[in-house]
């Protein structure tokens, strides 16, 4: 059973992790590495992992273009902060439940104090 449990995480891990069916990924603004949806997408669900929240359409819509003013303006320092990577991802959820949550409560004081400096 444990057996079975691990390839179909790692075959969804992949699966969420290719480009859907097929498709390039969308560029939403240039840059190294250009923000692309997907990147955005892992971005909003990490954050919504750290605050242990649910965002709303509007409130994934207001992170996303967040995101496109810092690469827009080459905000290097937030962008570095901000930036998820596939294997950043895949390797998060990779991890058995109670790590992840281990890790969302040693680092969702300093996640929130970023977000309250970010804001000001």
């Amino acid at each position: 059973m444990n057996k079975i449990f691990t390839i179909l995480l790692l075959i969804s891990l992949v699966i969420c992790a290719s480009p859907a069916f097929g498709q390039p990924d969308e560029v939403l603004a240039d840059g190294l590495p250009p923000l692309t949806r997907r990147m955005t997408e892992r971005i909003v669900n990490l954050y919504a992992y750290l605050l242990n929240v649910q965002f709303t359409d509007v409130q994934r819509k207001r992170v996303q273009k967040g995101l496109v003013d810092y690469w827009e303006n080459q905000d290097f320092k937030s962008i570095g902060i901000l930036t998820v990577t596939d294997a950043d991802a895949i390797q998060f959820m990779a991890m058995p439940e109670a790590e992840r949550q281990r890790w969302r409560i040693t680092n969702q004081k300093r996640f929130v104090q970023e977000l309250r400096e970010e804001k000001t």
